[in-house]
This record gives structure tokens, C-alpha cells and sequence, in this order.
């Protein structure tokens, strides 16, 4: 699934302290309907089948819902809708969704990401600088599940609110059991987050409520994933870096792009460069066995906190494996079944080596003209296979 991330307007009714669109950044125009139209086509046709409609706040657009039925016309099958639920509560928008989805084509869906941040008002309201939002939110919420849509949740994880992740966890499953998914996020140092540093909480305090909240949402039946954009050292992950490996691997350059009033680019976020030129790794990184797959720490976090949280996976023990029997592996025989690039074929590995796989084996063509492969063979090697060859 490619899935584009479509910013056409920078107004919005929250004034969120970690928004990365604040502060100084520049301000994005709002983008008249034609063009918008034109660019959802376009993209359409450059291959992209899923569509985030995001901010601002993409339901102050009197046009949005022209803008998502244009794009299921032009065959996109998921239109999403990045919020922070506000609006939902009044009956005209809610109606409007209703009727798009009343015309859907089969397969097509709609999915609506609902930015809450906490069950408690006070926290709420503190974190979105925005007064009497937080009951608008949560009655938003009570439409959606009400009209049974596809609702999941946007949650970024500050110094207000990481101690009451639980509380937050068992409210959801109390009061809206419809939500399918709650996507956890660190602060994404841009914007106006830059502007309220103090809201950035130590990442070994955040690990044990992270750890614990994550085997919440699993026993509550709720799915959890992390964010993209949010991303953190993955010795700091609680025992859960397979979430943050997934979402790299998912949100790779060739799976992602991002327009704007300002710009039309691939998912910058989830490439090696940004990450060099926006985080930092210490020496004794180079001794960590996933060093490969970890983009390292902000500059703007290690400035603040500094870079003595930073714990190697030394042993293959500390990575959570699943358990399965035996197998061999044989990458290379039909190397189109995995990424092209060096960062996905090792996430594979890395995947394959937490089922309990024991052995590798590289073969074909394909395989031995990789110019990469003695970084890829070298990698098998230190995650702990007992037999690593190319043939």
C-alpha cells in the first residue's frame, strides 16, 4: 500500500505544544479545491492507493468531503482523515461522511485518526492549548463509533502524560470499544515542539510505562503501532522494537510521499539521510547488534538529556522472539518477494531471526551481485544465526 500524506491547509482550532507546524516553521497556504483536485489525481496516478487527508485541521476545509469522494473517484481505496475530532460532534460533517461512504465502491473504505492525548480534561487541554476541546473530542469520538467508522487514535507520548498511559488505555477500552488501533508517537522536534522543550520527558523514565502500556492494549485487544515521525533509540523501546522496525520498514520512501503548500517529496522521514542529519549514535553504539535498523537519537533531545540512556542489545536474548520451529531461510532465490533496498531486506532478517530462525542461506544471481551483501551477511552473523552462507 503506498499511502500519500496530503497537507492543504495550516489553519487549525488546537494549538497543540508539540506541534511540529508551529513556532517558526512557515506558515502553509491553503490550497484552493482545483488544485487540490489535481493533485490527487496526479498522485493517483503516479501509484498511490491511500490517501491521509491531514493539517492543520483538514475538517475546517468546507470542501473536504468533495475533496474525499473526488478521491475515491479517482480510485484510491483508503481515504483517511487525520483529526482532532472537534468537529465531529455537530451532525452536518458526520452526515456528510456518511454519504460518501454510501458511495463507495466495494474495498473502498474511509478511516478517521482521532488526535486525544489523554483521558484526563485538565492534561487534554494543557497539552492542546485549547480550552473546551477536550468534551467537543470525545463527543466527536461518540459519532464516529456511533456511525461505526473506522476510528483509531493518535496519542504523543510528553512529560503531562506518559505516567497515565494506562489510565488512558483502560479508558479507551471502557468507553469506545470500537477503536481499532492506538498509534503512540514521541515528540517530533519541529515546529512549535521546539518552542516547549520542557514538555520532552527522559526516555528511560517513559520505557517502563511504554512496556507496560503496549501488553495493556494487547490483552485489551487493541492494536498498537508507533509512529513514523516520532521514533526513538531502539534500546529505549521497552522490549518493543519490533513496532519501531515495522513502521521504518512500512514507511519507506517508496511506500510514502508528503504534498504541502510547500513541498512534494517522497517520505523523508524514513530515509537514512534525514536521520544523519537530524540524530546522533555514541561509539558504543556500534556494538549493538540492531545498530543497523536504529536511526539513532535527536540533537535536540541528547542537547537537553544527553546520551547516557543509550544501552546496546549486547544478546540476541534481549530482542522478543516468537517462537516457531526451525527453518531455513533462502533470500535471493526470488529477491522481488523483499525490499530492493539494503534497510528492508534487513528488516527481514531481523523478522525471520525473532520467529526463532536458526539458519540463512543466500543464493542466485541476484544475491552475489548485491553490493551491499557483505553488509547484509555480516548482520545475519551478529543477530545470531548459526549458519550464515551465500552460495
Amino acid at each position: 500500500m503506498k499511502t500519500l500524506h496530503f497537507s492543504s491547509l495550516g489553519a487549525c482550532n488546537q494549538r497543540c505544544l508539540f506541534c511540529v507546524k508551529g513556532g517558526d516553521s512557515p506558515i502553509e497556504r491553503y490550497i484552493p479545491t482545483a488544485e487540490c483536485k489535481k493533485i490527487i489525481a496526479e498522485k493517483r496516478a503516479e501509484g498511490y492507493d491511500s490517501i491521509d487527508f491531514d493539517g492543520g485541521e483538514p475538517t475546517l476545509r468546507p470542501d473536504l468531503a468533495g475533496l474525499m469522494s473526488w478521491a475515491f473517484k479517482c480510485g484510491y481505496i483508503i481515504v483517511g482523515v487525520v483529526t482532532n475530532g472537534v468537529r465531529f460532534g455537530s451532525p452536518g460533517l458526520i452526515d456528510k461522511f456518511e454519504k460518501i461512504r454510501s458511495n463507495c465502491r466495494p474495498g473502498q473504505e474511509i478511516r478517521v485518526y482521532v488526535s486525544l492525548h489523554s483521558h484526563l480534561e485538565s492534561v487534554s487541554e494543557r497539552l492542546t492549548g485549547s480550552k473546551g476541546t477536550f468534551r467537543k473530542t470525545l463527543k466527536g469520538l461518540r459519532s464516529l463509533q456511533a456511525r461505526k467508522f473506522s476510528t483509531g487514535l493518535y496519542y504523543i507520548i510528553t512529560e503531562y502524560n506518559y505516567r497515565h498511559t494506562r489510565g488512558f488505555i483502560e479508558f479507551v477500552h471502557r468507553k469506545f470499544p470500537g477503536i481499532s488501533n492506538i498509534t503512540f508517537s514521541y515528540i517530533y522536534p519541529s515546529g512549535r515542539a521546539l518552542k516547549n522543550m520542557h514538555i520532552y520527558p527522559k526516555l528511560s523514565l517513559v520505557e517502563p510505562y511504554f512496556r507496560d502500556v503496549i501488553s495493556l492494549c494487547a490483552r485489551r485487544g487493541i492494536m498498537s503501532s508507533i509512529s513514523s515521525c516520532g521514533t526513538i533509540p531502539l534500546c529505549l523501546t521497552g522490549g518493543h522494537e519490533h513496532l519501531f522496525i515495522d513502521r521504518f520498514a512500512r514507511d519507506s520512501p517508496e511506500k510514502a510521499g508528503v504534498v504541502d503548500s510547500t513541498k512534494d517529496e517522497l517520505f523523508t522521514l524514513a530515509t537514512m539521510k534525514y536521520h544523519r542529519e537530524t540524530k546522533i549514535k555514541v561509539p558504543r553504539c556500534a556494538k549493538c547488534l540492531l545498530e543497523e535498523l536504529c536511526s539513532g537519537i535527536w540533537k535536540v533531545y541528547a542537547d537537553r538529556h544527553g546520551t547516557g540512556e543509550l544501552k546496546p542489545f549486547r544478546s540476541i536474548h534481549r530482542l522478543r522472539k516468537t517462537h516457531n520451529r526451525r527453518r531455513e531461510l533462502d533470500i535471493g532465490q526470488d529477491m522481488q518477494d523483499f525490499s530492493s533496498g539494503t534497510i528492508g531486506v534487513l528488516v527481514q532478517i531481523y523478522k525471520w531471526r525473532r520467529k526463532s530462525a536458526q539458519r540463512i542461506r543466500f543464493f542466485g544471481r541476484n544475491a552475489r551481485a548485491r553490493p551491499d551483501i557483505d553488509r547484509i551477511l555480516g548482520f545475519a552473523g551478529k543477530l545470531g544465526y548459526t549458519k550464515v552462507s551465500l552460495d
